[in-house]
């Protein structure tokens, strides 16, 4: 209506956003979250009464595609990449890590995630019914992000339509400006704060600000660069954030004999494997080297880079872990990994190949539980002298950095 083009739509929605969050601050958007969530709400109902309102959505049939029938369809691939980064993502999920440490209480933060999980369920069933119902009107329409609009203009006058695309505003709003804050400080922090001034308020305030418009440019001018191919930047986020942080969280959390430079050298050699593989099919959003995601292929090479740097870095330190019990369950997952590396093959053809980059990510997932799990440094064999062997690795920056805050 306004005849603004895709750069300048862009460039003001990311303005408004980072302002957003700037005046707001964590504590302030947890407030103005709540109404962002009564007006989502209030939007989605909207949406199903008009859409669903006299529509047999229960009864009519929805059209079928061949490839998504059965579990050697197409689509079980895509579906498995979803669940593996929704999993992957518990044990990343900064923002969300934040936010729960921000409770007043252990009960009360609990309390918040039961609740939202609760939550979640209402939220995934509605708009799988506006989908179907929007499907049935729009069977040649292979785009959703076209079809539910195209059929809710059909179906809901102006001032509902207009109150369901606030409604979308502020689902993007709920989900942005958390992470935009979590990442901005975050970056702010472990770039811009040399000096280690994190104690600094006004300082811990301009790095997060800076660091907020770089991330807006950076939106920007991704989304610039393939603004039709929204599929795509899918596939380059999972592929960039797991490879670069599952492996490296997973260390800081479990295995305390990860140096920082195995950790660095992880996430380099995990992005360029992850970005590299897609380049093998001109970055296709939906076709891969022997359909494997680049996600699993980032992922996987980032923690086998952990597990060999982290043997040849501790090669004269690592022993057996004097706990058996420890050392057995770390050979029995290691069992695990074996054999799915020895079924690997036989996914290589015929109707489940799509399995096969999950199979071989889990195998390596399998290995790396194993390494930690059956080895210990010898200055860490007994628990008094954890404290003192834990000086030098990667988690002595991360920890700073946390303590800080």
């Amino acid at each position: 209506m306004l005849g603004w083009n895709l750069a300048v739509v862009l460039i003001l929605t990311t303005l408004l956003v980072i302002l957003y969050v700037s005046l707001g601050g964590l504590w302030s958007l947890a407030y103005v979250q709540v109404a962002n969530l009564v007006l989502f709400t209030v939007g989605l109902a909207v949406a199903a009464y008009y859409s669903l309102h006299g529509h047999a959505v229960f009864t009519t049939p929805v059209p079928k595609q061949p490839h998504f029938q059965g579990l050697a369809g197409g689509g079980l691939a895509m579906i498995l990449v979803w669940f593996g980064m929704n999993i992957l993502n518990s044990v990343s999920a900064q923002a969300e890590f934040q936010t729960i440490s921000s409770a007043k209480s252990v009960r009360k933060g609990k309390l918040g995630v039961y609740l939202s999980s609760i939550v979640l369920v209402g939220f995934a069933i509605v708009p799988t019914l506006l989908g179907m119902a929007a499907r049935t009107h729009h069977i040649a329409m292979k785009s959703g992000l076209l079809a539910f609009p195209t059929y809710l203009r059909m179906v809901a006058p102006h001032w509902a339509v207009l109150l369901v695309g606030l409604g979308f505003w502020a689902a993007a709003l709920i989900w942005c400006a958390p992470l935009m804050f979590s990442g901005a400080s975050s970056f702010g922090l472990d770039l811009f704060n040399r000096k280690q001034q994190s104690h600094d308020t006004s300082a811990v305030r301009r790095f997060t600000r800076l660091s907020m418009l770089i991330q807006g440019a950076l939106i920007v001018i991704y989304a610039l660069i393939r603004p039709g191919e929204l599929a795509w930047w899918a596939v380059f986020g999972l592929t960039l954030r797991n490879a670069a942080i599952v492996g490296p969280t997973l260390t800081f959390l479990l295995w305390p004999a990860v140096r920082e430079r195995t950790v660095l050298l992880s996430m380099v050699v995990g992005v360029a494997g992850g970005l590299g593989w897609n380049a093998f099919t001109g970055f296709s959003a939906t076709t891969f080297a022997f359909h494997i995601n680049p996600m699993w292929v980032g992922t996987g090479l980032s923690m086998t880079v952990i597990i060999l740097g982290t043997f040849f870095e501790n090669r004269k330190a690592l022993q057996w872990n004097r706990q058996l019990k420890k050392r057995y369950l770390g050979w029995s997952i290691g069992a695990i990994g074996l054999l799915l590396i020895i079924a690997s093959p036989a996914l290589t053809h015929g109707a489940y190949r799509s399995l096969l980059g999950v199979d071989l990510f889990l195998s390596i997932l399998c290995l790396f539980f194993t390494a930690m799990l059956s080895t210990e440094l010898r200055d860490c064999a007994n628990e008094a002298e954890l404290s003192n062997c834990q000086r030098g690795i990667c988690g002595k920056k991360i920890r700073r950095i946390l303590e800080s805050r």
